[in-house]
């Protein structure tokens, strides 16, 4: 049985390489599922950024929608005043 010794270290060899290479699998899934996401927030941050950049010029159009209002009811008591 002296072969047997070079048989078991081969198995032994054999057995952890498997362990290695599933192992190396395992934190390569978990390398892509990090990298998605990271790319994921990169892509919420833009959106955010461009919600944030949305709602600003929605607020300034409310802003003049309301200096607007406020000037024609100006305009409108001014000609009111001028008839009478």
């Amino acid at each position: 049985m002296v072969m047997g010794a070079p048989l078991d270290d081969a198995r032994h060899l054999a057995q952890r390489y498997h362990r290695m290479r599933q192992e190396a699998e395992s934190q390569a899934i978990e390398v892509s599922k990090h990298q998605s996401k990271v790319r994921e927030a990169r892509g919420n941050s833009e959106n955010v950024m461009k919600l944030e950049a949305a709602d600003a010029k929605l607020q300034e159009s409310r802003i003049w929608k309301y200096w607007g209002r406020k000037q024609l009811q100006q305009w409108q008591q001014l000609r009111l005043n001028n008839r009478y």
